[in-house]
């Protein structure tokens, strides 16, 4: 396991040190673009949202009139350039950090972020506030810069006295520990943030902030909107409960149907699977139970993914989260971290508030209790009270440690709660559950005392107020009570919704490569999510093409299309066959997402980002049909020398040895990208390169499917002597 959790993180160091020389190449040199976000755009309204959450003024209220984006700068080169000389240190990605700019005239935006001394957008004393408190009066405007940020090592939280941050602050810059590039400063609900460079901080949004006399009302009725999504959860009492973006459209369907609960299978090529995949392998640790032939399981097979749709379940779960934001409004909750955590810049495309802590989380339980749960959910009236934190709902952030608890459903052994921890039953497919979980205003618990935890409920917030509110869960620490890993833990049921069901087995092998990166699986996800949302309807056709009756080549009608295709099946080939029909593929969605592909291309490479031609043959007939719906897929693909990705010849007498009696080939256009010249043995596509071309027969080698179009169904048939 420690060999595996090894290869995993050298493996996600690279592709991190990779995407950051990418963007700092993209940006080296290169002047602040400062360019207008229109008041149209999802990304308006998310920005306003996180202004209006981490800002907060004395009196009345704000609101955000405009919105400028920062791209490049020497600001964002100095932060590129210094995360890329520090190991496993990744960028918050939150757009968390909000200060104020001490420069209020817009025409001076470009030339502030292109200055080459970054510090100029920090305030003093590199001083970050979260929540950001504005001194001005009603009818004042000032500047507001919304940032990324990272720290390599963060020092203990420490209290600050009234008046005191500034103080704090100079003392940590001048006799903090030196290993700590941040400290983190409290008092009284507010939290600020000291940066020990100026480099730690990359401008990456400019909002123009107007000083209101009293709060506005939201009234955009937008979908990422913080305060429109909560009111259109409250309505979830009368049955309307926003299904998670990412759900399928039957999904979303019968989640308001009020129907019986119902299981969907996944896809196990589609990227939620993949997602969910790579939750269950994410950090496998080695552990004293459920063991697969007295070794420690190094993998989880994942077999099949289910997604459970129980209308009742989520009204409840939807309709606890509007009533813990509103429990909790006085005060900010304080936000926790789990390893099955996205990337807070995405969590909004995961229907998941980040100030409410919501989290994915593992529960493990015999085969038996599976069905219940998924029906009715976690009942506490029946949790046993000799837990280590009493009759609660146990979860954790990695499946390993849930998987300890679920016995084996050969002999019901070899799991914490049985007698025999061992067994000799061959790996056999067992179930565990993936809660999405609200774990709202949490208590952390580092030192263990079984007089305070062991109850049916958390403890007091305030301990001298018997009758007062109780905190939302507990989190325990590792450490607390003799814990290796930490546990999360729920008293109200319908705080946690059981949104997957993932059959899976306990393996020796290492972790598959396409489950190694949690991050990468949420990325592809998330570009799902985008891609779906502006895309046109997944339907294709093919026609086939008629020639002219008129004399010569209609070059505005079929004929072009079958000349193109008869022109390059004899162009280079030592071939004795003849077409005999050609289809057109026509595939809107497909198109689309080509035709983006290829800008992106043109734009990073210019004119060497050439567009080609080139035939690939395929033994199966349904592969075909297949591959014009949907385009190639590289689960699918079988490993080659010259990488793992799609094989593609400029000569169709190649392709069609590939055929193999279907007597058709696919013609399709390939954007190159930057082309990789290699040799034989290769197996990942060579970093900083878009395809691979493989010396000899024309071989082109795609890896990316969004640089394929398939265009024509090419029918052959061999010309006897």
């Amino acid at each position: 396991c420690l060999e595996n959790d090894k290869r995993r993180r050298v493996l996600m160091e690279k592709a991190r040190k990779e995407e950051i020389q990418a963007e700092l190449a993209h940006i080296k040199g290169k002047s602040a673009l400062v360019d207008d976000v229109p008041p149209t755009e999802e990304k308006f309204f998310r920005l306003r949202n996180i202004v209006r959450q981490k800002v907060k003024v004395r009196k009345g209220g704000l609101r955000v009139t405009k919105l400028w984006r920062v791209t490049g700068g020497a600001a964002g080169e100095k932060f590129l350039q210094r995360l890329s000389h520090l190991e496993n240190v990744h960028p918050v990605n939150d757009l968390e950090e909000v200060y104020s700019l001490r420069h209020t005239d817009t025409r001076t935006l470009q030339q502030l972020f292109c200055d080459a001394n970054a510090t100029l957008v920090l305030p003093a004393n590199n001083l970050i506030s979260v929540p950001l408190s504005l001194p001005e009066t009603a009818g004042s405007t000032v500047l507001v810069c919304v940032a990324d940020s990272y720290a390599a090592k963060t020092s203990t939280p420490t209290l600050a006295g009234k008046g005191k941050f500034a103080a704090k602050a100079k003392d940590f810059m001048r006799t903090g520990d030196k290993k700590c590039d941040a400290v983190a400063l409290a008092q009284s609900g507010t939290r600020k943030t000291v940066f020990r460079h100026g480099s730690q901080l990359r401008p990456r949004y400019v909002a123009e902030v107007e000083i209101l006399e009293s709060a506005e009302a939201c009234g955009c009725n937008h979908s990422l909107c913080v305060e429109c999504a909560a009111s259109k959860v409250s309505e979830s009492i009368e049955g309307r409960a926003p299904a998670p973006p990412y759900w399928p459209d039957n999904a979303r369907e019968g989640i308001h149907g009020g129907h019986e609960p119902s299981l969907l299978e996944l896809d196990p090529s589609g990227p939620l699977f993949t997602l969910v995949a790579s939750m269950m392998n994410a950090n496998v640790f080695a552990h004293p139970h459920g063991l697969v032939s007295k070794s420690s399981p190094k993998s989880f097979e994942v077999v099949k993914v289910e997604l459970c749709v129980n209308s009742g379940l989520w009204r409840s779960y939807s309709h606890r989260k509007v009533e813990t934001q509103t429990k909790w409004a006085s005060g900010p909750i304080v936000e926790y971290g789990v390893e099955t955590d996205p990337d807070t810049a995405m969590m909004g495309k995961f229907g998941m508030q980040r100030n409410l802590n919501e989290k994915f989380l593992f529960h493990g339980a015999p085969s038996s209790v599976v069905d219940t749960l998924l029906s009715h959910g976690y009942d506490p009236r029946v949790g046993q009270m000799d837990g280590m934190f009493g009759g609660g709902f146990y979860l954790a952030e990695l499946a390993s440690k849930s998987s300890q608890y679920i016995p084996c459903p050969g002999c019901g052994q070899n799991c914490v709660q049985s007698h025999q921890k061992q067994c000799s039953c061959p790996p056999s497919e067992m179930k565990m559950i993936v809660y999405r979980t609200l774990l709202g205003n949490a208590h952390v618990c580092t030192q263990y005392n079984a007089e305070v935890y062991k109850g049916r409920r958390a403890p007091l917030v305030d301990k001298a107020k018997k009758n007062g509110p109780v905190f939302d869960s507990i989190i325990a620490a590792k450490g607390a009570g003799g814990l290796l890993h930490r546990e999360f833990i729920l008293y109200d049921q319908h705080f946690a919704y059981p949104e997957f069901v993932v059959t899976f087995k306990r393996s020796l092998s290492p972790v598959p490569q396409q489950y190694v990166s949690l991050k990468r699986s949420y990325n592809e996800m998330a570009a799902t999510i985008e891609r779906e949302a502006v895309e046109p309807p997944a339907s294709f056709r093919t026609r086939e093409l008629k020639r002219s009756a008129n004399e010569g080549v209609d070059v505005l009608g079929d004929d072009a299309h079958i000349h193109r295709a008869e022109s390059l099946f004899h162009r280079l080939s030592k071939t004795s066959m003849r077409i005999t029909k050609v289809e057109l593929i026509e595939n809107a969605k497909l198109e689309q997402r080509f035709r983006k592909r290829e800008v992106e291309l043109r734009a990073k490479e210019g004119d060497s980002a050439t567009t080609i031609l080139a035939w690939h043959g395929t033994g199966v007939d349904e592969n075909i049909e297949s591959i014009a719906r949907d385009n190639f897929r590289l689960d699918k693909v079988k490993t080659g020398a010259y990488g793992e990705g799609v094989y593609f010849s400029e000569r169709a007498d190649v392709s069609t040895g590939y055929a193999r009696g279907t007597g058709k080939l696919l013609l399709s256009l390939l954007c190159l990208g930057r082309v990789f010249d290699g040799g034989s043995n290769m197996q990942q596509l060579e970093p900083g390169f878009d395809s691979h071309r493989a010396p000899g027969v024309g071989h082109r080698v795609i890896f990316n499917p969004d640089q394929i179009l398939p265009r024509y169904i090419v029918h052959f048939t061999e010309v006897s002597a």
